[in-house]
């Protein structure tokens, strides 16, 4: 079975992260991802959150940092709750501030950070 196949695969790539491998662990968790459904965000929502966003994370520590940020996105636009957002967020913040888009990457926390009732200045002064 598929759903089986990519479970298994999902295992390879923890097992390949928890080996500093993230070149293994980036392939085992592409194949889990393709091997999901095409609505598996709809109908297998927390096994896409976990397979996409550690997708993320070895593509990231793979120096493929375009790859981490499309998953990113796309892992954002599929949550289903605020709380499922929050480490996708702190990755992506990380990404953008590697990436030297400073300002990105603080009108983002800017944002989250609204979202859950803290206040800080709208705006920073790049040269600070």
């Amino acid at each position: 079975r598929r759903l089986d196949l990519a479970e298994l695969n999902e295992k390879a790539g923890l097992n390949a992260v928890g080996c500093s491998d993230y070149a293994a662990a980036r392939s085992y968790l592409s194949m889990a991802l393709s091997l999901l459904p095409i609505d598996h965000w709809r109908n297998h929502y927390d096994q896409s959150l976990r397979i996409s966003f550690s997708l993320a994370k070895a593509a990231y520590s793979c120096s493929d940092v375009e790859k981490a940020h499309d998953m990113l996105q796309e892992i954002l636009g599929e949550c289903r709750c605020f709380e499922d957002k929050l480490p996708t967020y702190f990755l992506l913040v990380t990404i953008l501030y590697a990436r030297g888009e400073m300002v990105n990457a603080y009108t983002t926390c800017h944002e989250v950070l609204s979202q859950i009732g803290e206040t800080i200045p709208q705006a920073i002064d790049p040269k600070e």
